[in-house]
């Protein structure tokens, strides 16, 4: 049942994917490949050799460009064209900007601390500001890359460490060690079946005192409005609603979850905090926020100004 849900899940995307690019063209073969291998759908693909439209992986040509292009299109896409993911903060100005007047204020309460886990670090765009704000900093991904990466930028960080994950797990973290669990820009385009695992993992390495701050989609409730593709390629599984019940259903507590609109009208995303269920009775707070593109250019204006060095 499972497989049969992954499978159409596979199929509907390769076919807006192949619908958008140029027929006749190996490109469109990567492309919809190396869409496919970087999310959670992987290890299925695996495991199915030969999909519809045409992609045939046990086709030496297609396989010698896809392992070629793959490579070359991560290293790319975190490198030069988007400058080690600081582009993805150029509405707000700069991740600095970015940092200091989006997301710190939404979690200075439990900064500094002093075990600090980062799901997805990617290049480390936020690692930077949570390492100096951690006795002991863990950064995991998916990516051996991204993780190559952070290793070489943060080597003087003698109390930071950074592990290569199966984008689903946490198995180098120990149980209850965790104070503060973050994740930013990055969980988003993760199906529920993959978050409800990661949900599982962060609770079971929470501290009794800690919590986790992620960044997940809230797509779900839009697609009626957007039937094909969401903007930013956000899970189209998950839904504010349903992370709030997986929190629930495995051990933890949700405190807030702010519904935020990410350079969108309608509010995609969404920002949940939790710890673990300890007994304790603790108040739930839910927020609208389709203000928070506008927020954004705020901080761009009034704040990434004092970010700059100007001569």
């Amino acid at each position: 049942m499972i497989k049969d849900k992954i499978e159409e899940k596979i199929r509907n995307r390769l076919a807006y994917l192949v619908r958008r690019v140029p027929q006749g063209n190996i490109s469109k073969f990567i492309y919809v490949y190396v869409y496919i291998m970087t999310s959670p759908l992987m290890p299925f693909l695996k495991e199915n050799k030969q999909l519809n439209y045409g992609l045939d992986l046990n086709d030496e040509h297609l396989r010698s460009s896809i392992e070629k292009n793959e490579v070359d299109l991560e290293k790319r896409a975190w490198s030069e064209e988007f400058n080690h993911g600081e582009s993805w903060s150029e509405t707000w100005g700069s991740s600095q900007a970015q940092w200091q007047g989006s997301i710190l204020p939404r979690i200075s309460k439990w900064l500094p601390s002093s075990n600090i886990l980062e799901i997805a670090p990617g290049h480390g765009r936020w690692s930077t500001f949570l390492i100096d704000n951690a006795t002991f900093y863990i950064g995991v991904d998916f990516s051996q890359e991204c993780i190559e990466f952070c290793q070489e930028r943060f080597s003087e960080a003698k109390h930071a460490r950074f592990y290569a994950n199966d984008g689903q797990t946490l198995s180098m973290v120990k149980d209850n060690s965790c104070d503060f669990v973050f994740s930013f820009d990055s969980l988003t385009h993760l199906e529920i079946d993959v978050m409800e695992s990661y949900i599982k993992e962060i609770i079971r390495v929470l501290s009794d005192n800690g919590v986790a701050f992620i960044h997940h989609s809230n797509a779900g409730e839009f697609l009626d409005i957007y039937p094909d593709l969401i903007p930013g390629w956000r899970a189209r599984s998950v839904t504010a609603e349903k992370i709030k019940n997986c929190i629930e259903s495995n051990g933890g507590v949700p405190l807030l979850q702010e519904c935020i609109n990410w350079k969108t009208k309608e509010c995609i995303d969404c920002l949940t905090l939790f710890a673990k269920d300890t007994g304790s009775k603790k108040a739930f707070t839910s927020i609208q926020n389709d203000l928070f593109m506008v927020e954004a250019m705020l901080i761009k204006t009034r704040i990434n100004p004092y970010m700059t060095e100007t001569s």
